[in-house]
């Protein structure tokens, strides 16, 4: 009987160490396409600058302002995914 509780606990923190594992690489990707977005944004404003007429301009102006949104959108998920991971620490160091 005691130990099925001991085979049991295993097994929970097992579980609970495979979904951080799977939260941190999600966590990864996000930092990774957050990256990719800046210095993206960073090369669009560097041609925005030689733009030659309004339109283009415009267009640049609005790429950027739609990656910095997808930035602000992944980095809140990011944020959820570290309480996660910290919740899941936490569970753990109490078993």
């Amino acid at each position: 009987r005691r130990l099925e509780k001991i085979n049991a606990l295993k097994q929970g923190a097992e579980r609970i160490r495979e979904g951080m594992r799977e939260l941190q690489t999600r966590l990864k990707e996000i930092e990774t396409d957050v990256s990719s977005w800046k210095e993206r944004i960073g090369k669009l404003e560097r041609e925005a600058y030689g733009a030659r007429d309004n339109s283009t301009l415009y267009a640049y102006q609005h790429q950027i302002a739609t990656l910095r949104g997808e930035i602000g959108e992944r980095d809140e998920e990011g944020l959820g995914l570290l309480d996660q991971i910290q919740t899941r620490e936490q569970a753990l160091a109490a078993e």
